[in-house]
């Protein structure tokens, strides 16, 4: 055998395992969609963070762990995005921060991936499943995704918002997170 064949053999695990990603500042994006007196809305939040290791060769070792500030809610106004982070819905100010860890990873196969792990948003914890693909960019990574919840299990509208015939109960939460090696990003 060759020399150079040696080495690409010896190669082949590190190239195979993941690497843990950090969430790009710029090409990321985590929306989500709802119904407002019958008419379809999207929002979103500026401003998340986290970390992806997905291996599909070894699901059982991958990881994510990703968090967003709740006062970083867009609604297309200032006055509609006041409202989203004060008391009545996110209250951010005692709750800054929605977080998700995963406890299981599940490879699908062709990039895809069922993750099931612990949202925890307003001091309330629970499991929830998120289906993800992932598709290799270069050194970087895509993972694109999401997952539906029911706001007012959450506490997300109360008083008069708690009306689903005003706000909708149903939530469609999709993301697009664009993964760079975690030595070279920080918090978007």
């Amino acid at each position: 055998m060759s020399k150079t064949f040696l080495l690409a053999l010896a190669l082949i695990p590190a190239w195979a395992q993941a690497a843990p990603y950090a969430i790009g500042a710029a090409g990321s994006r985590i929306g989500f969609g709802y119904q407002q007196m019958g008419v379809a809305m999207q929002g979103s939040f500026r401003s998340f963070a986290g970390s992806v290791d997905l291996d599909a060769a070894q699901p059982q070792k991958s990881t994510v762990d990703i968090s967003v500030q709740t006062a970083s809610i867009s609604l297309g106004s200032q006055d509609a995005d006041r409202t989203a982070a004060g008391a009545e819905f996110f209250d951010s100010k005692v709750f800054p921060q929605a977080r998700f860890v995963s406890r299981q990873v599940q490879a699908l196969g062709s990039g895809r991936y069922r993750i099931t792990g612990t949202f925890t948003l307003k001091n309330l914890s629970r499991p929830l499943t998120v289906d993800a693909a992932l598709q290799p960019q270069g050194a970087q990574r895509l993972l694109t995704g999401g997952f539906s919840l029911k706001r007012l299990d959450w506490g997300i509208g109360t008083g008069d918002w708690a009306d689903t015939s005003t706000l909708g109960n149903d939530v469609r939460v999709s993301f697009t997170l664009r993964l760079v090696p975690a030595a070279n990003e920080h918090m978007r």
